[in-house]
């Protein structure tokens, strides 16, 4: 069984399939008996090519006799839906796939009366991962929470947190006390925007040392104060807790992720109510509702660098 992402419409995935598109070719008329495009990053970055591309190899795979499942969008959690089905009917599976994503998503959902189900995975090195053992090795109560510090940390479409990997992430959150509740919240499906923005900034200070009573904006401030009293080097912003303001748009992203995984896309929620804007047909994340800085200091720091070039900044030290 072979299972496709969806193209054609507006995809939280957006922005990361921009990001990683170093190259573009043009769209591309497509028949079994063209020649390949010559650069095939450049054809595959192209959704149009893409997406026309696996309709061909669709139509070639049924030909030849194999089951094929497509997404409307993304196709990682019908990817566990065929899994877990599979499973249920005491079939052994294997899942070929090299995404954390699909990993997480098959810990979390896997019970012990499901035949075993294998991640196969070819980073450079295969690998090849038995969710039965995985799921027996850990803690209940962190599989509970695993959807949610995933997406935390960071996922295709969630922000990072600079300086923050995966494994510290884990750490913290896995062990930290007194904050069931607030991922309770993060992952529930009747929690309101204010309700996911107060437990999440109650999780996000133990990432920076901080405890759930601290604010961040609060500890933001006290750790650039103790940065530059006992550092002769400028202090890094991006080390910095984000501002409230730019944790609650991360924060809704994640919420709406967890949703989506948890519920395997069965209920339609829209990502626009959540933390993305549409902008010329795609989702794009918002970062922030207020300003950079208030309006003076922005007067004040100037530069001559041009916002409308790729790189804007010209040099390491520029103000901007």
């Amino acid at each position: 069984m072979v299972v496709f992402d969806g193209y054609g419409r507006p995809s939280n995935k957006d922005q990361e399939h921009q990001r990683r598109a170093q190259k573009l070719a043009p769209d591309i008329v497509l028949d079994a008996d063209k020649v390949a495009h010559s650069d095939t990053n450049a054809f595959l970055a192209n959704e149009h090519n893409k997406g026309a591309f696996v309709e061909l190899l669709i139509s070639a795979l049924r030909s030849a006799g194999l089951t094929i499942h497509q997404a409307v969008d993304d196709a990682d959690t019908l990817v566990i839906k065929v899994a877990l089905q599979l499973a249920t009917s005491n079939q052994v599976v294997s899942v070929i796939a090299n995404d954390t994503d699909i990993l997480v998503l098959l810990l979390f959902h896997y019970q012990p009366v499901m035949s075993d189900i294998y991640m196969y995975a070819h980073t450079g090195q295969q690998h090849v991962h038995s969710v039965r053992a995985i799921t027996t090795s850990l803690e209940p109560s962190v599989l509970r929470r695993l959807l949610v510090i995933h997406a935390i940390s960071g996922c295709d479409t969630t922000s990072c947190l600079f300086g923050h990997g995966k494994i510290s992430v884990f750490k913290k959150l896995s062990k930290a006390r007194d904050i069931q509740q607030f991922l309770d919240v993060m992952d529930s499906t009747t929690a309101s925007h204010d309700e996911v923005m107060l437990a999440g900034c109650r999780i996000l200070p133990l990432l920076y040392g901080g405890t759930v009573k601290d604010s961040l904006n609060h500890l933001r401030y006290s750790i650039y104060m103790h940065v530059t009293a006992t550092s002769s080097q400028l202090p890094c912003p991006e080390r910095l807790p984000p501002t409230e303001h730019a944790a609650c748009y991360h924060l809704y992203r994640v919420h709406f992720q967890v949703l989506q995984w948890k519920l395997l896309s069965t209920v339609e929620i829209s990502p626009q109510e959540w933390g993305w804007k549409l902008h010329e047909g795609k989702f794009i994340p918002i970062a922030t509702d207020i300003d950079v800085a208030p309006a003076d200091i922005l007067k004040v720091a100037c530069c001559k660098c041009s916002a409308t070039t790729k790189k804007p900044c010209g040099l390491k030290a520029c103000m901007c």
